[in-house]
């Protein structure tokens, strides 16, 4: 793992589109690095799924590769709502 981040705020509320100004520094380091990323959006169950499906189409449409980020959702009723960006380089190597 290069580094491990906590997006407090990345969705607001309930919203389920990740903010903007947020969002654009993941994915200029996905798009002009040899990095990948496994990004946990944690949340109520449907609201989680939700948020990754949309995260997951921003990427892709801001030109990330399909291959460079792997969404998953997580269940965190009543818990928060923190999105976990771990990154690692493509080779799976530290560093």
């Amino acid at each position: 793992i290069i580094g491990r981040y906590i997006y407090e705020d990345l969705f607001k509320g309930g919203e389920t589109a990740p903010s903007k100004d947020k969002l654009s520094g993941l994915i200029y380091v996905l798009k002009n690095h040899d990095i990948n990323a496994l990004i946990e959006v944690a949340g109520e169950r449907h609201i989680s799924i939700a948020r990754s499906v949309e995260l997951y189409r921003q990427l892709l449409a801001a030109g990330v590769p399909p291959e460079a980020a792997e969404i998953v959702s997580i269940d965190e009723s009543g818990t928060g709502d923190a999105t976990t960006v771990e990154l690692y380089s493509e080779a799976g190597e530290e560093g």
